[in-house]
């Protein structure tokens, strides 16, 4: 059940930095920052803005929203929805579309001071400017405000998604951002996030040269506002957002007949065709909306609706109740209030004006009169909510209505993943965080990550996004990190040729998204779009050229504890040797190999390959061995074969043979006896577990070694189980209850003790004794405090249990327990002759590291490898944005040269100083002195810088008509 929203509307103020939300009490700290945005003023009565002559601060400052399909800029001074830099509207919908539907807006607050209407403004449509500027109202040292602004670093404009859940800066927040922490808290001091993308800022007014209008009409009220956005990128509530206005009171003195409002100017297109109404067939929702009067702006798709919910205001003292939306007014542009006592009027007029003829439109939704005390809160809270039509606009409305309902609590996605691109030759490497694995989600409490989608576009634009991979922690592949895209293998052959693969130059976007359960009522989510966190770009690109190739071992080398059996020339081999070099020069590559299960039939054997220097699992690869089950029957059998995996990562390949004698029975436990030492101790079988978990005929001998006593007082001996046909010594492993189906594997055993005292048997199998004891002990008869202690133990092999009952839970017990020396025998028959390699055996490779080439004769051979891609070069191809935009590359660059570009007859046409430590560089085509270049053929004589080797390369330049190939 999401909790009812408890509205808390008017409060005394208790500190500049104490405020309320509605989640509760918040503390805003500040942080310390840089600027790098910059505040422009323009007057938009004919459309044409222009910047005022006023002196501005790199504080003033403008971000755009990034995560839901409303896409609008935010100022930290009050303009909310207009380009400020660009002088345009700023309200787009649908994300990326250029479809705009706001030209900028913000609140005005207005009071009566001594007779005098005045008003703050937050953006006024006929000016474009504001009366506010960034951050809180300050105080000289005497009490007294400070009037001039200064520029300060705390007072940013704030963007949730720059923050981790500890409230800090993330390494991919703006720089004015680092350092800084998110400044919403709740009681304890943990940071509030409420939405998928909370926005942040104060502003104040104090400041009157910001005030075009300054002078006895038009006065500082000494206002702060804190002004939150919240954005969601959902399903249910992508293209909505929310404002809350909360307005305090600095003046020292009451303020009285207060009128509070959002004010905007709405642009559908072109501004002179819109028209704004007021919903009368639900007048309870207090909404009013604007929509295009012939509803063809020349859109791929007909002009939406847009809607302007006010969901919150002041109380009214005489009623306790809201006052509600008391004026709704919309009017052209011809009819701007002008002044604050006409912006005064407009906002008490207590009418809600009708739907009129079309034209350049505003509206503004007012509540007051209120009475506001030093130190004390107004809040106004509005929606601004889009749909296709205005059906759908009214049902998004009442979603929005909906979640403010629910304290702006809603079903959210798992955290946003951080996601990273490496570019390589022809590919790119995406790696990710596992944050999102960890997230809550808010309503229901439970951890219900599920899985991963990964995407591909060539523009990043909406509806563009091609699946390349998921990952399911229920379906499908297990849950990876990393991802090595190549391109596109239409045939599915694992190759991939230069049609298939990623083109170098060229811009690709990826998008990783986290998604969850779902539940019954509402379907699984997944995050949305964040550019710069879950979505970014890059492009592929050579490697350097004066590089060594990284080489990997002709033999790879068995780690300690494993056993290959007869497996055989265990390879990894480089087939990529541009691609190796970037992603595994100076790596550790293991090469896994193990008995896996069965297919009810023959035997499986599992090959991964692993990066142990980045813990990548680079590949898992399961062959059928051609080993039956039941056994060859009447004779023997030879069964030989060989695998090759298929390109790992684009660039290696795993290789290995292997060679059994199928022997005629199945496998199974043939005998099992004490062959040293005088013990008595009854031997059972106890069971078959989980079928057989090996495959090879075996002869195993358990050894009794000298133990000692443990901190309880029990005695103990050590183990240790040996395969005497194959001189192998046995790993420990335990039984995990949960995970039963790995008890016994190959090549290990577990023992379980059991205490036998009045009846009593307890398991310790799949963990020591007890904290702090040594495992896999065979506990023997103890006397601790008057109180014989006797044990049962199993000792667990390729699926059986054989039990030691010397403590008699299934026998009559033994007369004398085992002692150091004693030893058991265990004996298997069937299956294979030569076994299985056992679990965990490595075969590792341990890539040479890269390093520059230093030798002139070993640079010049790589200099001779460089291209010139396109070569011809034909005006235009798939790397170029336009005709205007000419790109010829230079790849397999060492990295530092020069590249000297002359016509055939010897004329130097220009000089390009590559510098960039990266194996690519480009030529826009210009002659140095930035003339374009004719058809021909030229010359590059390109100079390694360090060593002075060099190399000539010819290409040609055909000029015509521009034609982009997609």
């Amino acid at each position: 059940m999401m909790k009812k929203f408890l509205r808390i509307l008017s409060f005394k103020e208790k500190s500049p930095l104490i405020i309320m939300t509605t989640l509760g009490l918040v503390v805003l700290l500040m942080g310390s920052m840089s600027f790098g945005a910059t505040k422009w003023k323009s007057s938009n009565t004919d459309r044409n803005l222009v910047l005022l002559s006023k002196p501005f601060s790199p504080g003033f400052m403008m971000r755009w929203s990034t995560i839901s399909n409303f896409q609008f800029p935010v100022t930290n001074y009050g303009i909310l929805g207009h380009n400020v830099p660009a002088g345009i509207a700023g309200g787009i919908w649908p994300r990326g579309s250029g479809n705009a539907y706001i030209f900028g807006g913000g609140v005005w607050f207005a009071t009566i001071k001594e007779g005098h209407k005045y008003v703050a403004v937050g953006y006024n449509p006929n000016s474009g400017e504001s009366h506010f500027c960034p951050g809180p109202i300050r105080f000289d040292a005497e009490g007294n405000i400070i009037r001039k602004w200064e520029d300060n670093p705390e007072d940013i404009l704030y963007f949730s998604t720059d923050y981790d859940t500890l409230g800090n800066a993330l390494a991919s927040a703006p720089d004015f951002a680092q350092g800084t922490t998110w400044p919403i808290r709740d009681a304890n001091g943990k940071p509030v996030y409420v939405s998928g993308q909370d926005m942040y800022c104060v502003y104040n007014d104090a400041d009157p040269s910001y005030d075009s209008e300054y002078g006895p009409a038009s006065q500082p009220l000494d206002i702060e506002i804190h002004q939150t956005v919240y954005t969601w990128g959902l399903p249910f509530a992508k293209d909505y957002f929310f404002v809350i206005y909360d307005v305090i009171n600095r003046s020292g003195t009451l303020l009285d007949s207060c009128w509070l409002a959002p004010a905007y100017d709405p642009d559908i297109g072109d501004a002179g065709d819109d028209r704004v109404a007021f919903y009368e067939d639900d007048p309870s929702l207090n909404l009013g909306y604007v929509y295009d009067n012939d509803g063809d702006e020349g859109w791929a798709n007909p002009p939406g609706v847009l809607g302007c919910d006010f969901l919150e205001s002041p109380i009214d003292p005489n009623t306790g109740e809201q006052l509600g939306l008391v004026t709704w007014r919309n009017w052209i542009i011809q009819n701007d209030p002008k002044t604050d006592a006409a912006r005064y009027d407009f906002m008490s007029a207590g009418t809600k004006d009708p739907d009129t003829a079309p034209g350049d439109k505003r509206f503004c939704a007012a509540t007051g009169p209120f009475a506001l005390a030093d130190g004390d809160t107004a809040r106004v809270v509005v929606a601004f909510v889009m749909g296709k039509d205005l059906e759908t606009m009214v049902s998004n409305d009442k979603l929005a209505q909906g979640i403010y309902d629910s304290n702006f609590e809603t079903p959210k996605p798992p955290d946003t993943p951080t996601l990273t691109a490496t570019p390589l030759d022809h590919a790119v490497l995406l790696s990710w965080d596992d944050i999102a694995e960890k997230s809550n989600d808010p309503l229901t409490e439970n951890l219900d990550f599920k899985g991963y989608r990964l995407y591909r576009s060539r523009t990043g634009m909406a509806g563009s996004w091609e699946l390349l991979a998921q990952w399911d922690v229920k379906e499908g592949p297990p849950i990876e990190h990393s991802y090595l895209d190549l391109g596109d293998d239409a045939n599915g052959d694992g190759v991939y040729d230069f049609t298939e693969r990623l083109i170098n130059g060229v811009t690709y976007y990826y998008y990783l998204a986290a998604y969850d359960e779902g539940d019954l009522s509402v379907p699984s989510l997944e995050t949305p779009v964040q550019p710069g966190k879950n979505s970014v770009n890059t492009i592929p690109k050579c490697a350097r050229g004066d590089i060594a190739d990284s080489k990997l071992p002709s033999a790879l080398t068995l780690t300690q504890g494993g056993y290959l059996g007869n497996v055989s020339n265990p390879q990894l081999l480089i087939k990529d040797q541009t691609k190796f070099n970037q992603l595994f020069a100076g790596h550790v590559i293991d090469m896994r190999v193990t008995r896996v299960g069965s297919d009810g039939t023959e035997y499986l054997m599992g090959i991964s390959v692993i990066d142990t220097t980045t813990n990548t699992v680079l590949s898992n690869h399961t062959i059928m061995t051609g080993v039956k089950q039941e056994g060859a029957g009447e004779e023997e059998t030879l069964v030989k074969g060989s695998f090759s995996s298929d390109l790992i990562w684009g660039c290696l390949q795993a290789k290995l043979n292997y060679e059994f004698t199928q022997l005629t029975e199945p496998f199974a436990l043939d005998t099992f006896y004490i062959s040293q030492g005088d013990a008595d101790v009854p031997l059972i079988l106890r069971d078959q577990l989980f079928g057989t978990t090996n495959t090879g005929e075996a002869t195993y001998e358990v050894e009794f070694l000298p133990g000692g006593t443990l901190s309880n007082g029990w005695n103990y001996l050590g183990m240790k189980v040996t395969n005497l046909l194959s001189g192998q010594e046995l790993g420990k492993d335990y039984w995990v209850p949960s995970h039963a189906e790995t008890f016994g594997p190959i090549g290990h055993y577990i023992i379980e003790n059991g205490e036998y005292t009045g009846f009593v048997f307890s398991y310790a199998g799949w963990d020591p004794i007890f904290e702090g004891a040594p495992d896999h002990v065979y506990c023997t008869t103890s006397v601790v405090d008057t109180i014989t202690y006797t044990f049962s133990h199993y000792i667990c092999l390729c699926g059986y249990r054989i039990r030691m009952d010397y403590g008699g839970l299934y026998s009559d017990g033994g007369t004398k327990d085992f002692e150091a020396g004693d030893k058991i025998t265990i004996k298997f028959r069937g299956g294979v002759r030569g076994p299985f390699p056992t679990v965990g055996t490595t075969l590792r490779a341990v890539a040479t590291p890269a390093s520059a080439l230093t030798s002139k004769s070993d640079v010049e051979k790589a200099l001779e490898k460089i291209k010139i891609v396109p070569n011809p070069y034909l005006v235009g191809h798939i790397a170029q944005r336009s005709g205007d935009y000419a790109r010829l590359f230079f790849v397999g660059l060492p990295a530092e040269c020069d590249i000297h570009i002359y016509t055939v007859a010897g004329d130097k046409v220009a000089t390009i100083h590559h510098n960039n430590g990266e194996g690519t560089d480009e030529w826009n085509i210009l002659s140095d002195g930035r003339q374009r270049i004719v058809s021909g053929v030229y010359l590059a004589y390109i100079k390694e810088s360090k060593t002075g080797a060099s190399v000539i390369k010819k290409f040609a330049i055909v000029r015509g008509g521009f034609r982009h190939i997609r």
